[in-house]
Order: C-alpha cells, then structure tokens, then sequence
C-alpha cells in the first residue's frame, strides 16, 4: 500500500525531521510503500531553506549585518542549506509540493495518509487553514499516528473546527494522554502509542548514526530550545575543566547560544566568545540531524529541554536530566516530556536548574530505564499501526 506521511519535516528542527524519517522507515520495514508529502509550513518554505527563501532586501541587509556582527546568522544560513541538501536524500518525497490544499495536486498519488506525529495539532502551529487536520485536503483515507496537540486546551472559538477535522480520520493516535483527553472532548476516541522515533527499532538509527568514533574523552552534549545557552556557557566551561570532558552544544531554531539583540550581545559579550576559545566546548551551530544524532549516541551525559533529545537520550540510555522550562510555550509543551519521564525512567531525570543538573552529574548519579514498559509500549504501537492500516487495505 502507497502511503503518504503528512507532518512536519520541511525545516531544520531536529525533531522534526527524525519523527518523519523514523515513521518512513518503520512503514518500509511493514511492507508499505512510505512517501513523504511535500507540504511546505510556509509559502516560500523559509522554515527550510532560511533566509534564501526570502525576496525582501531589507531582509537580507538584517542578515548580513548580523552575520558581520557575529549574531549566529551566518552559521544558521549553513545549516538550512546543509539540511535542505540532506532531506531529499533522507526522506523518499513527493515530486510536488505546495503550501496550501488549494495548490495540491487532486489526486496525490497516495492510497492512505498518515498525519503525524510532533506538534501536527498544536493550534498554534497549525496555520489558519488547519492542514494537519485535513481542511479543504483531497479526500483520501487517513489516520493520526502519534499526533501532538501540545496544549492543554482548545479554544472555544477553534472547538468546532477541530471536531469536524478528527471525523476526517478513521482512526486516531496520539503520543501524550494530554492529547487523548483533548481528542475524547471533541467527541473522539485516540490511542495513546509512542513516538516514531522510538517506534523505529535500534537497528534503524545505528545505521543512521553510521561509524562512530571517539577521542576518549567523556562528553557532554547539551541541547536546549526554550533557554538562551549564552547564559550558561561559563558553567558548561567549568563543568569541562572540572571533569575533564568535552561538552557539544547543539542549538535549536534560531541559535540560541549567540545574542539576538545588542542589548543581549553587551550583558553576555563574554559567553560566546569563551565558548569559541575554550578547547573543550564546542559549538555545532550548523550540524545536522544525523550529526545531531551521532553525538547523543556516544554521549555520558544529556542536558535538553527537548523532547526528542529525550526521546534519543532514551533509545541510547544516555544519563539525561531535562530542565523545566521557564518561558510560556515551553511550559505549555513540558507535558509531554513530564509524562514520558514519568512512565519509562524509573528514576529522577526533572532538574529545576542547570546548576541541579550539573551536581547530579558529577556526583555520578545515573539513570534506570523501564525497558520492559517502553517494550510492550512498542509492541502496543506497532500492533496498533499495523491493525488500522490493514483495516484501510482494501
């Protein structure tokens, strides 16, 4: 059966790229025929491809001087180019794209969609025309795997809306019990299974990750979202002398090591520039999944705020602590990784503070991982793909 995966994967976010290889690659492993649709978030598919997606001159006179001034545009412009090369290459695409269901082709070539998993149903970053829920789409047979609505809430004046969206689908699966609720309010009914990354078996990601060396140093990545990493980098330089290991910073969209005002740039000036000095802090501001991947996998220590740096922290039983965030969206997301944290890792893995985490590091705490949960999860989730999509093949 030819399948088309609906979700987020035209960006540079980590997360979002992996969730949507990892579910291509468990439907190939079913028997299916995995396509990625190649819906754009925007109309110039900026969130891939940066700042050359943009026509305005002001725009790029912004870009060149904070690239000149050493704001982290320049490494960023890197990055989406490197990883706007690579998705082709990772993800078997459709030979169309378009941003809007209008400019979609009537007949997509696909006998089922999929939509999901990440945030496909976070109101916030469904856009107005709510594709992921399917408004105005050709009609094809669909179901969710994994959505994530990532609030805890929908609003009155969205309710109706997002009831008509689920009766779209013929099944419904989403990766927190938060969501499940949410789906059941609007008048349907989700299965609650783990996120395509973790779906994917082992196997899967060693090959992905490929031939992994090491200067027999121990190491420390550390990737944070919703947090500026320029107020930490002196503590991430001492926790490298104190324990004599490396530390890999990782950045999310944009960077967030490197200031973004001058205002910023004046009460951190030194937090940058000793990261770029100092020889065992370093910086991977233009890396891309499978690097990104690469170094959690031969990592002994994880300090993320993201749930799928948690999700691969998980799947290479790395010892991660995850910060709770301090900002709105971070905390209105934080559920999700709250929640996994609490039903596969038997062990204390919240931390308030960087500074909890780095004690709790360094007085050789580890971590205990329910692999006999997380493995009767993965059956459930398998089991349960498997199940709606023979139901779908006629």
């Amino acid at each position: 059966m030819k399948i088309g995966i609906l979700t987020f994967h035209s960006q540079v976010n980590y997360g979002g790229v992996l969730q949507t290889y990892a579910l291509q690659e468990v439907l190939k492993d079913l028997g299916h025929d995995a396509v990625v649709v190649d819906r754009w978030i925007d109309e110039r598919n900026a969130t891939l491809h940066g700042i050359t997606a943009s026509r305005s001159i002001v725009a790029w006179i912004k870009f060149i001087g904070r690239a000149l001034l050493g704001f982290g545009d320049g490494a960023d412009y890197i990055r989406h180019i490197r990883t706007a090369r690579m998705l082709p290459k990772l993800l078997n695409l459709t030979p169309y794209s378009f941003c809007h269901w209008k400019d979609a082709p009537r007949d997509l070539g696909v006998d089922v969609l999929i939509v999901g998993s990440d945030q496909v149903w976070n109101p916030g970053l469904q856009g107005s025309e709510l594709p992921y829920l399917l408004e105005n789409a050709p009609h094809v047979p669909a179901i969710s795997y994994a959505a994530s609505i990532g609030v805890p809430t929908i609003s009155d004046e969205l309710r109706g809306r997002y009831q008509d969206g689920i009766k779209r689908f013929s099944a419904i699966s989403v990766r927190e019990e938060q969501g499940a609720r949410i789906v059941e309010s609007l008048g349907g009914h989700a299965a609650h299974v783990l996120d395509p990354t973790l779906l994917a078996d082992i196997s899967v990601w060693n090959r992905f990750v490929g031939q992994r060396g090491s200067n027999g140093r121990r190491k420390l990545v550390c990737y944070l979202i919703h947090d500026p990493l320029g107020f930490v980098v002196n503590d991430l330089r001492c926790f490298a002398k104190n324990q004599n290991c490396d530390v890999e910073i990782f950045f999310g969209t944009p960077c967030t090591l490197l200031p973004s005002s001058v205002g910023e740039f004046v009460r951190i000036s030194t937090g940058p520039m000793r990261a770029y000095l100092s020889p065992h802090v370093h910086t991977h501001a233009m890396a891309t999944p499978d690097e990104f991947v690469r170094e959690i996998s031969t990592a002994d220590w994880v300090i993320t705020d993201s749930f799928h740096a948690l999700m691969f922290s998980t799947i290479f039983k790395k010892n991660v602590r995850v910060l709770r965030p301090r900002n709105g969206r971070g905390v209105a997301g934080f559920a999700r990784l709250e929640e996994f944290a609490k039903e596969n890792i038997e062990t204390n893995v919240l931390c308030n503070s960087y500074d909890e985490a780095f004690v709790s590091f360094s007085q050789g705490d580890s971590l205990a991982f329910s692999d006999k949960n997380l493995k009767r999860q993965r059956e459930s989730s398998l089991e349960w793909l498997k199940t709606e999509l023979k139901k779908l093949d006629y």
